[in-house]
């Protein structure tokens, strides 16, 4: 799938959430089968676990830097595919910054 980032917040030092613009315009590719996950402009993808794939009712859940379990909560990315939705949509947590958005099938 392709998916483009279409807003993104970040936690601030006040605890407050403000808008990311650094992670505002990501555009990624993800196999939500092998877990390769590829932004636009990197080399090579990362490669990321899939912890449940997903149906018509469920979410597809993966979760990076699975070699180091303590950091699998850090990172997780979670593709909306159902059937009731015309839109695919996902979101996405990386330390303090989430981030949604749409995909389109490959």
């Amino acid at each position: 799938m392709h998916c483009q980032t279409k807003s993104s917040v970040k936690l601030t030092d006040a605890g407050s959430l403000e808008t990311d613009p650094v992670a505002s315009n990501i555009e990624f590719t993800v196999d939500v089968l092998s877990g390769a996950v590829r932004h636009k402009y990197a080399g090579k993808a990362i490669q990321w676990m899939v912890l449940r794939a997903g149906d018509g009712e469920n979410d597809t859940i993966l979760v990076g830097q699975s070699t180091d379990p303590a950091r699998i909560p850090d990172l997780v990315l979670r593709i909306r595919d159902w059937a009731s939705q015309p839109t695919i949509t996902f979101w996405k947590n990386v330390l303090g910054s989430v981030s949604s958005g749409t995909c389109t099938q490959l």
